[in-house]
Order: C-alpha cells, then structure tokens, then sequence
C-alpha cells in the first residue's frame, strides 16, 4: 500500500518513532481545496460572462434608442415639411389613410366649407363603407383601374348631368 511515512529520533535512544500515512488520506484535505478552488473559478468565470453580455446587451439597446430617437426626429421634420405644405396650399385639400380616416386639412378647406380643424381631423370620410383589398374585383359600373405610372384626373358627375373636374 503506497504511502507517506516520517520517522523521528527519540532522543538519547536508539529507538525511532515511525508515522505512516496512506498517500490517499494525506491528499484528500489538498483535492478537495483544489475541487472547491476550481468551482470557484468557473462560478467567477461565468459572473463575468453574465456582466460582459449584460454590457453588451446595454450598448446594443443604448444605439438602438439612439436610432429609434433619429428616426422619430426625422418624421418630425418631415411631418412638419408636409403640415406647411398643406396649409400653404391655395385650394382645398383633404389628407386621407388607407381607411379613408382624414390625417390633416388645411385652411383652405375649412374655410370653403366652414368648418373647424377638430371636427374633421380623425373622423372617416366614407363611416361603415368597407376597405376594399386592391386585388378583389370592381364592383359593377366602377372606373376602371389606372396602370401603375400612369396619371389620372378625378371627374365627378353633378346632379346636373354637366361632369366637373380638370378639362
């Protein structure tokens, strides 16, 4: 059986003390501060990691918002742009969604109908009228569609029978 031992002298005899220990148990206290040591180190190893991906997760989100605010200060500009465009417009003019609701009017059109800002902003031009998809068909006796590129002119016919619009 492999093993540490120690002798040591009695004094003023010839006679010796032998301590013998197994190689195994004298080790054992040694392992097992190296197996704590170790569980340590990958316990700190993967603190670090947990900080240095939260790190990064933060400067993404930060430049992301960074990106979201540049954006939103873009539309800004540009919502203000088109708000003076259409209030500088000399005719009527009426800014519709895809749902027919009215996004912005400018003076000219309250004024020629004498109406106020707040009492058409936000309201639907057609209410109950159903959005039809662009590829379902036309409903019998509709114009027919312009190709994509091409200009078109509105012609409304009066109750007259005279047609009004662009000549």
């Amino acid at each position: 059986m492999p093993g540490f031992a120690a002798i040591r002298w009695v004094a003023t005899t010839p006679w010796g003390l032998v301590f013998k220990v197994d190689r195994e148990e004298a080790l054992a206290e040694f392992r097992r501060a190296g197996q704590l040591a170790g569980a340590a180190a990958a316990f700190l190893l993967l603190a670090l990691a947990g900080l240095l991906i939260s790190l990064w997760r933060q400067q993404q989100r930060a430049s992301l918002l960074r990106a979201q605010m540049e954006q939103e200060r873009a539309i800004f500009n540009l919502r203000g742009y088109a708000e003076t465009i259409v209030a500088s417009m000399p005719s009527g003019l009426l800014l519709l969604d895809a749902d027919m609701r009215v996004l912005a009017v400018n003076p000219a059109f309250l004024d020629a109908f004498h109406l106020h800002q707040a009492d058409v902003v936000g309201r639907e031009l057609a209410p109950g009228r159903a959005r039809r998809r662009p590829d379902s068909p036309r409903p019998r006796g509709a114009a027919p569609r312009a190709s994509p590129g091409a200009t078109s002119s509105s012609i409304c016919t009066c109750g007259s029978g005279r047609k009004a619009g662009p000549s």
